[in-house]
Formats: C-alpha cells, structure tokens, sequence
C-alpha cells in the first residue's frame, strides 16, 4: 500500500447512527477511480501493461478502503453482523457549468445505478475485509437502496445496518 495517511487516503468521517445497540455503521470512501468505471476501454484491456494498471488500480483502492473501514470498525465498536443490508450514496460534486451541460455530463460520471455498483465492488469487498461484515455474499448481505448526488462530494457513503 502506498505511504499515504488515512485523511489523505480519503477517510472523511464514520458513525456509529445508535451506539448503544450499534444497529448501523456509515463510512464514507474516496469514490473508485474512473479507470474502474465499467464504462471505460481499459475495463477491457488490449495490452498485458494496461491489464497490470488496472489490477494494479484495483488493489490499490481495495487496499485504501479496507483500511478505512477497518479504523473504521475499530473507533465506532462495530461488532461484525451475521447478515446486513448495505446502501450505497455516491456523492459525484460537479461545478455548476457542468450540470447545465448535457453533452458533459455523460464524461463526468454515469447516472447508471447499475454502473456505480460495478465500480465500487471492490468497496463492497473491502467491508469484509475490514470486518464490517461477514461476507459479501447473498447470504449474509442485502444490497439496499443506491442512490447519487452531484451537488456534494466526491465520496461513496456505505451504511451498514444490522439485520441479525
């Protein structure tokens, strides 16, 4: 991982909502690089170089946001649930000349809620790793509501809320 500190690395704040019985867990992550976006070329690489970069750029986030969410479980007393259901917000912020524009908006960020899961999978992944969950299985978790604002950010906030 690279010598980056957790603020830098994009920790930008983690709740406990009730501390008392720890029901739920917000984290807020740095948004996936758009080299992870599975609209892009390289998300199909011509090139053994251009595989190594984006499996390079795919660990490095997965490394960053499992340290977040591990610090993370750690500060808030997080005791890791059988099963939860897990909601995604992406905070996509955009100057104001951008969101007038709809030819700009399509390179900025995709509004495809389908797309913004592909890309933070590894997100999702780094909640088990960091012991925010027990697996990222249909088993033990719930994909709840996804949902995106540009007025704010950039950030991907992931709740956790305990369902057993």
């Amino acid at each position: 991982m690279s010598k980056r500190t957790l603020p830098e690395m994009g920790m930008h704040s983690v709740e406990c909502l009730d501390p008392e019985s720890h029901d739920e867990l917000v984290i807020n992550l740095p948004l996936p690089s758009r080299m992870l976006s599975p609209n892009r070329n390289e998300t199909r690489p011509q090139s053994v170089g251009a595989l190594m970069g984006l499996s390079r750029a795919r660990r490095e986030y997965r490394e960053t946001c499992t340290a977040i969410v591990a610090v993370s479980v750690r500060q808030a007393g997080w005791r890791t649930p059988q099963r939860a259901r897990v909601d995604l917000h992406f905070g996509y912020r955009r100057d104001p000349l951008e969101r007038a524009l709809p030819e700009t908006r399509k390179f900025y960020r995709s509004d495809d809620p389908d797309n913004a899961v592909a890309s933070a999978k590894m997100a999702i992944d780094s909640l088990t790793y960091g012991l925010a969950i027990v697996d990222d299985s249909w088993k033990h978790i719930e994909l709840g509501a996804v949902t995106a604002s540009d007025d704010e950010g950039p950030y991907l906030q992931i709740s956790v809320k305990r369902l057993a």
